[in-house]
């Protein structure tokens, strides 16, 4: 899915989920929802961190390492015991479960190369549906 996808999951999930409840925690769902896409240039974080972006991108490519349960428990466990624990879990944890929607999946047990998906992938990065969720998930967003 498309980075604006991940951030408006993130970010509806949590408030749903009443994880995060100002500005600050909002900013924080839609920054670690994103933050697998860290192995892609192109992405915000990719952007903003180039050189370890692009290092990322040369050895593993994109959606590998960093859209993995590994990944996930590395940047999680130095938050284990704050309170943003569990908004940092739910933001990630969305990103990687959106993506395991496409037809692409997720190699979730990296290093084993096998793609995870659910609901058989679904879902083409980019299509119409993706926008529609987009949508439902900035209404969930303003609402909540």
């Amino acid at each position: 899915m498309l980075g604006f996808t991940h951030a408006l999951i993130g970010m509806a999930l949590c408030k749903l989920l009443h994880l995060s409840n100002n500005f600050l925690e909002i900013g924080l769902a839609a920054a670690f929802a994103v933050l697998p896409d860290i192995d892609h240039p192109s992405s915000l974080f990719g952007t903003l961190l180039h050189p370890v972006s692009a290092a990322l991108y040369s050895r593993v490519g994109h959606r590998a390492f960093t859209h993995s349960a590994v990944f996930m428990a590395i940047v999680l466990t130095p938050m284990l015991f704050t309170p943003y624990f569990l908004l940092a879990f739910t933001a990630i944890a969305s990103h990687l479960l959106s993506d395991a929607i496409t037809f692409t999946g997720i190699p979730l047990l990296w290093p084993f190369n096998r793609n995870f998906t659910v609901l058989g992938g679904i879902i083409k990065t980019g299509s119409w549906t993706e926008y529609a969720i987009s949508i439902i998930c900035l209404g969930g967003v303003l609402i909540c």
